[in-house]
């Protein structure tokens, strides 16, 4: 039978989001339960019981499973249907379903648990349950009970009798509730019921840190609490965790604490990324798919990117890439190349580093320092964050000014006397830009919803515009939106910030960004960002690199000439690819050696197109050129430093619309013999007319891709 295609599967989907919704909203917020597809439960089970050896899968039937926040059931059965392919004994069977114990707060869902899994038990195994195994097998809930106004906590062993947290369970699996302890009075209706939860929470809170080391700082949550539970006392000493769990873990600042532990006691196997946007979860924010080896040390981790409707074939990343001591142990998600990139770019010293830069918040709190707030004019205006800008400051019609005498009595006062950078304190993550800095002059107060830097004179010749040009560039707010898990930019982010102190274009960036203030055209933002991002050369060379030996082309090759390719899958020759070549030093590494990198900016009314291979060649003066298009209007030329001819070598502007149609034909042909296909990036007019030339020389096309 085709369970997963089956009008038994669709049932239990079906009745569990009936149930799921069918709970009164605040009682599902006050809870913090969320309802999680048997979609991704399934994929989730799957990851799990493919890392066991085939010598574990094969006694998988006698390890002893955890679920403590059941639901209607969805993890238990995904792991069954998934366990029914394993080819078990009717006996060993029925031991795997006597050895799965759950939990859960919510009665009406665990009725219906019972319901479903006796209905797929006997469809699955023809084994029929009764009463006594569910009294044996099912439990109220652990820790606290949000619930119940009676807060105590409650201990696993309270629970399930003869449990012992020396010993555990051999799998842990669950989502638990995603609920801040943290009763907000707008979040209510009447001051009521308000009071009872601050209430209750805390006094969850004091038991909280009563029993729990790891999850209490910052705001309380109860799925961090479930967290260090499931990994302190839950599971075994070697023994497995899949977890549903918000994606805030990875990063978020009050989290450090509880990652340290987590990774200090087990192997982080897999991390799959769920977007807030997904339908296999209703909860409204980015979740992550992680899973757990206890007592394992860390060493690589299979990561799949974003998880919403489209199963990628996971990257195995060195744990130790995705972990930014600096940041609190937080774990980033990224491709390899993104890795890569973020390694080269924190070989610049940081802005804490810097002794000549001060990295403060803004003086005037609005709250505290009110009555300081005049409308009358004064020699100092009043700034807040709302008035800053990419580059600008946003004019108000009713400015408010700040008194003197608090200019007078502020510690920062030394700093208001000077030019500064901005940025505001407060910037919502779903902007798609977040890091905006602007210059302000001197005798501007700013209030406490600024961060501002100021740049004392230095010996690295670095000055307010030069540092204004990189922290408005796409790869500084690229960089803190990687670790970023809320809608502040603090300073301690901030001081980690890569600056390019030495980097040749120093002046140049400083002089473009003075042109770009007095005359803001998008050509001169262009060319900054440019000169920015093209600092570190072997950025480009390393794209490059990359592209080519993850290519089609490379890997027919492999295919081609390996006697063993044929046994491994595609991903896993992809990663050997990766390997040998990004590591190994040949004759391609000497030919981009001796290249020179020139920012091509098109003016053109054309677009340049973005192919996946990131790269083509175009023939120049018979001399190979290599194009790196990194947006529809900017591109890395690479070529020998005798073939460029303009004066300014590291910068260059296209402005003839056939000379980009030519150009963007080139990466059509080059994706082609690469990669056997064209996937690309570009405006939608440009990826048309492309599509009219593909027609056109289909056959010539179509013989690249021998």
């Amino acid at each position: 039978m085709d369970i997963l295609n089956s009008q038994l599967w669709n049932s239990l989907a079906r009745s569990s989001y009936e149930l799921e919704h069918s709970m009164d909203p605040l009682h599902r917020k006050r809870t913090g339960s969320y309802y999680t597809s048997l979609e991704l439960t399934y994929i989730m089970m799957q990851d799990l019981v493919q890392s066991f050896s085939p010598e574990e899968r094969d006694r998988l039937y006698g390890m002893t499973f955890l679920e403590p926040c059941v639901g209607t059931g969805n993890f238990v059965f995904a792991y069954l249907v998934v366990c029914k392919s394993l080819g078990f004994s009717t006996e060993q069977y029925r031991q795997l379903i006597n050895n799965i114990y759950v939990c859960d707060i919510n009665s009406r869902a665990l009725e219906l648990y019972k319901n479903n899994l006796t209905t797929l038990v006997h469809n699955l195994f023809d084994i029929d349950l009764d009463d006594t195994y569910f009294a044996d097998h099912v439990f109220p809930g652990l820790l606290f009970d949000l619930d119940s106004n009676h807060v105590e906590y409650i201990p696993i062993e309270n629970r399930i009798p003869g449990f012992s947290s020396s010993k555990g369970f051999d799998i842990v699996v669950t989502n638990p509730p995603y609920k801040n302890l943290k009763a907000e009075r707008s979040h209510y209706k009447n001051d009521g019921q308000h009071g009872t939860d601050k209430e209750l929470y805390t006094a969850i809170g004091r038991l909280a840190e009563m029993y729990l080391k790891y999850s209490t700082t910052g705001t309380l949550n109860i799925y961090k609490m479930f967290v260090e539970e499931i990994i302190d006392k839950y599971t075994s000493a070697s023994g497995r965790c899949s977890l549903l769990i918000p994606a805030s873990i990875l990063t978020d600042k009050s989290c450090g604490k509880l990652r340290k532990f987590i990774f200090g006691r087990s192997k982080l196997e897999s991390v799959r990324l769920i977007s807030e946007d997904s339908d296999y979860v209703d909860a409204s924010q980015a979740l992550c798919a992680v899973q757990l080896h206890k007592g394992m040390p860390n060493t690589n981790v299979a990561v799949s990117g974003s998880l919403n409707g489209n199963i990628q074939m996971p990257t195995l990343i060195p744990f130790k890439d995705m972990v930014d001591e600096t940041a609190d142990s937080s774990v980033l998600v990224l491709t390899q190349n993104e890795y890569h990139i973020r390694k080269l770019m924190q070989k610049h010293p940081t802005i804490k580093s810097l002794p000549y830069i001060s990295n403060l918040r803004g003086e005037l709190d609005l709250t505290l320092h009110k009555r300081h707030i005049t409308k009358s004019e004064t020699p100092y205006k009043l700034l807040r964050g709302r008035n800053i800008s990419h580059y600008q400051l946003i004019e108000t019609e009713d400015a408010d000014f700040a008194e003197p005498e608090f200019v007078e009595s502020t510690t920062k006062r030394k700093f208001i006397s000077k030019t500064r950078l901005v940025c505001q304190q407060i910037a919502n993550m779903a902007k798609k830009r977040r890091v905006s800095f602007a210059l302000v002059p001197s005798n501007v107060v700013l209030g406490n919803s600024c961060n501002f830097l100021s740049v004392d004179p230095n010996a690295d010749g670095v000055d307010e515009f030069f540092l204004l040009g990189v922290l408005n560039s796409p790869l500084i707010d690229w960089f803190f939106k990687l670790s970023s898990s809320n809608n502040h930019i603090n300073n301690y982010e901030i001081d980690t910030f890569p600056i390019p102190v030495k980097s040749k274009f120093c002046r140049m960036i400083s002089d473009a960004v003075q042109t770009y203030l007095a005359n803001p055209e998008e050509i001169l933002l262009l060319k900054i960002n440019a000169l920015v991002t093209a600092d570190d050369m072997r950025l480009a060379k390393r794209y490059i690199k990359a592209a080519a030996v993850r290519s089609t082309l490379s890997y027919n090759a492999l295919m081609e000439h390996s006697l063993t390719a044929r046994f491994f899958s595609e991903q896993q020759n992809h990663d050997v690819l990766s390997l040998l070549g990004m590591n190994a030093v040949g004759p391609f590494d000497q030919l981009l050696d001796d290249l020179s990198v020139t920012i091509l900016v098109n003016r053109s009314n054309r677009s340049f197109v973005v192919p996946q291979n990131c790269y083509y060649c175009v023939s120049r003066k018979n001399v190979a050129v290599f194009v790196v298009p990194i947006s529809p209007q900017c591109a890395y030329v690479l070529m020998p430093r005798e073939h460029i001819d303009n004066e300014d070598g590291n910068y260059a502007v296209v402005s003839e619309s056939p000379q980009i149609d030519r150009m963007n034909f080139h990466a059509l042909k080059y994706e082609y013999m690469f990669s056997g296909s064209f996937v690309a990036a570009s405006c939608r007019s440009e990826l048309e007319k492309l599509q009219h030339l593909r027609q056109k020389h289909l056959v010539e096309l179509a013989a690249l891709k021998q």
